[in-house]
């Protein structure tokens, strides 16, 4: 079920996107230039930091010191 509902916000995701730029014909030079480059490069370094944060949970997640006792 978990599997479903995410492909689902993945679909809807998508479909906003392209709603959102359904009218738009082309780029203007600073978008192509600049401003796309820059949010790529800024999503990408979030996405590493994230990933990092991932990781280092999972080494930890059965560390007696985050596990609570029942």
């Amino acid at each position: 079920m978990g599997k479903f509902i995410n492909k689902f916000r993945q679909y809807l995701k998508k479909r906003r996107y392209k709603i959102v730029l359904q009218d738009r014909e082309d780029l203007s030079d600073y978008e192509k230039n600049f401003f796309i480059p820059e949010i790529k490069s800024r999503l990408e370094s979030l996405r590493c930091y994230f990933q990092s944060i991932v990781d280092l949970c999972e080494r930890h997640k059965t560390d007696p010191l985050f596990v609570r006792p029942n």
